[in-house]
């Protein structure tokens, strides 16, 4: 009788609604409140956030308004995307248990209650990767423009669409020199296409390499680099927006940590690097600084870059709980959207669990990455596994050289990836003689 009444479907409707229930109706941080507030017209688009998802947030908005269009889209396509990839390798029941455990384990369920680019992406990613897979023409179209969605997310989504697309499609196509051709191009053209569209629906550009990657690249490489003195900065590059000249060295060492972020360099204080660049000329010295610092001062770069990586795969600073549970970032911002919620009790009790968890080494990502590459050599004979696991590795370690921070967000779909093809793995090895 119970066996009858699990169906597939009211499996994961269940699952989903239990995930309802602890992120309604959507989290909001600081970035999901400066996308809605752009959606809504109140400021221009900027590329400093996905241009594409403020757009889709400002249709979903004419519908329902606030975060929980944006929070079913993500869930949805991901629950649904992850069911489909499943029953690749399990009974149509086993997938849809095993795709609602993932969903609401924990370092997965609480990044995507947030309305982020991160856990759109993951969405987009998921649904593409299984509409790709699809016999179906049209699936598989589908599956192209939701893999394009998925980049114009997040820039760095091109590593993660790289080893799903190549590996997965066409699959029919002999021999394999031609497959590989055919599908790089179609991954450099969902990935043209994806910047394109963020391109055309930006209103402003906030120049965000210069204001943000490039300035904590420079921090640390001074940081770390040798045989470099105040005076020898200051001439070779005199035009950065620095706040002070002097003791340049030192105010580099006291305000550089990977677990900082741009922000604190520009803080006003005895210990500012720099001030915000605003203008051309700032933005024109910060490329032209980076450049030359990574080219005469490579292994001090590399060790600060290597320093934010251990950063990311630690999940942040110690101690620090990678769970957000508020419904926007600050009062003011519930003022200016209209936009005010209270947690239920079971709410409240579902993420007091989940909190205290999110500060344990359950949270801790170098854990899912080693999983990971070794998950990669057990999958190495099964394409859609192993394309899987290349996706997540591929994209964490595209933030090596990508990320400005070392928020415990920017490693979910590393996550995602280890644990779905964890469990793919797990079944195929089952099935070995």
């Amino acid at each position: 009788m119970l066996t009858a009444l699990a169906t597939p479907k009211r499996l994961l409707l269940a699952a989903w609604l239990l995930f309802v229930i602890y992120a309604y109706p959507g989290y909001m941080t600081y970035d999901s409140v400066y996308q809605l507030v752009q959606a809504r017209h109140l400021e221009p688009i900027s590329d400093w956030a996905p241009p594409v998802m403020a757009l889709i947030w400002r249709l979903t908005d004419h519908v329902i308004a606030g975060p929980f269009p944006m929070l079913v889209i993500q869930s949805a396509t991901f629950l649904v995307g992850t069911y489909v990839l499943l029953q690749r390798v399990m009974k149509p029941r086993a997938a849809a248990i095993t795709a609602s455990c993932v969903l609401l384990f924990p370092p997965i369920l609480a990044p995507m209650s947030v309305i982020w680019k991160d856990s759109q992406m993951a969405g987009f990613l998921v649904a593409g990767a299984a509409a790709l897979l699809s016999d179906r023409r049209g699936w598989r179209i589908a599956g192209f423009a939701l893999l394009s969605l998925a980049t114009a997310m997040r820039y760095n989504a091109l590593a993660a669409t790289l080893p799903i697309v190549v590996l997965l499609a066409f699959r029919e196509v002999t021999p394999i020199t031609k497959r590989v051709a055919l599908a790089s191009a179609a991954w450099l053209g969902i990935t043209v296409a994806a910047f394109a569209a963020n391109k055309i629906a930006t209103e402003r550009e906030a120049h965000i390499f210069q204001s943000s990657l490039a300035l904590s690249d420079i921090a640390g490489t001074l940081r770390w680099a040798k045989h470099l003195d105040d005076h020898q900065i200051l001439v070779d590059y005199f035009d950065l927006p620095w706040a002070h000249t002097d003791k340049l060295r030192a105010r580099a060492h006291n305000v550089y940590s990977p677990y900082n972020t741009w922000l604190e360099l520009t803080n006003p204080g005895p210990k500012q690097l720099f001030t915000t660049p605003t203008t051309d000329a700032d933005f024109a010295a910060i490329t032209s600084a980076w450049l030359d610092l990574v080219r005469r001062q490579p292994l001090a770069y590399l060790h600060s870059r290597f320093d934010v990586f251990r950063g990311v795969l630690a999940g942040g600073a110690s101690g620090e709980s990678a769970v957000w549970e508020g419904f926007t970032d600050a009062p003011w911002s519930e003022s200016v959207l209209f936009h005010r919620a209270r947690h239920s009790e079971l709410q409240q009790a579902s993420l007091d669990v989940a909190e205290k968890l999110g500060s344990t080494w359950l949270f801790r990502p170098w854990i899912y990455f080693v999983l990971g590459l070794v998950f990669l050599v057990l999958a190495r004979s099964h394409a859609l596994t192993f394309a899987i696991i290349a996706s997540g590795v591929v994209n964490e370690l595209s933030l090596f050289v990508l990320t400005p921070a070392t928020d415990f967000r920017y490693s979910h779909w590393m996550i995602v990836c280890t644990v779905v093809g964890g469990a793919m793995l797990f079944v195929l090895r089952r099935r070995e003689p």
